[in-house]
């Protein structure tokens, strides 16, 4: 199964992709405290953006096929969206590959390039996080604060497994 839009159709969400395998995609693509929830709903969007280094976008480090993962309960496919990312499909995954930039790294800031792109906070200072085996966990900003200052940029969260 590949993960990136273009083999299938940019115009759609990465959560059709999946819609196959779900009985109705519908009942999971919006979370219900997403303030923008209505908007994506609308465009056939989701409320959940995906981990880009299961896309093609970055230029290492990035796998397209879930076959070629070791650890699928590991691997982190999804994210809760920012707030601040409108109901478009170029808001459609995280560009969590610029996350851990030696600049953010150096000036501390890795925390912040997360929060643009995902909700780390939307849940009484939680967020759900969609790994590749399919479980989802709630893990607390906390704790996502405490993975940016201690991750690299070869050795994050985000990297598949």
């Amino acid at each position: 199964m590949s993960c990136h839009n273009a083999a299938n159709d940019e115009t759609r969400s990465w959560i059709f992709t999946v819609a196959p395998f779900l009985e109705r995609v519908d009942d999971v693509r919006i979370c219900p405290d997403d303030k923008n929830g209505p908007g994506r709903r609308a465009e056939r969007l989701t409320s959940y953006v995906m981990n880009a280094y299961l896309t093609d976008e970055p230029l290492d480090l990035f796998i397209t096929n879930i076959n070629r993962l070791t650890a699928a309960s590991k691997t982190l496919v999804g994210f809760e969206i920012a707030d601040l990312k409108l109901p478009s499909i170029e808001n459609d995954h995280a560009h969590n590959h610029g996350w851990f930039t030696r600049t953010n790294l150096a000036r501390r800031r890795v925390f912040q390039a997360i929060e643009t792109d995902a909700a780390v906070h939307r849940h009484g200072g939680a967020s759900h996080l969609l790994y590749a085996d399919w479980h989802v966990a709630i893990v607390s900003a906390e704790t996502v604060a405490e993975w940016a200052e201690t991750q690299t940029p070869t050795d994050n969260f985000c990297i598949p497994k």
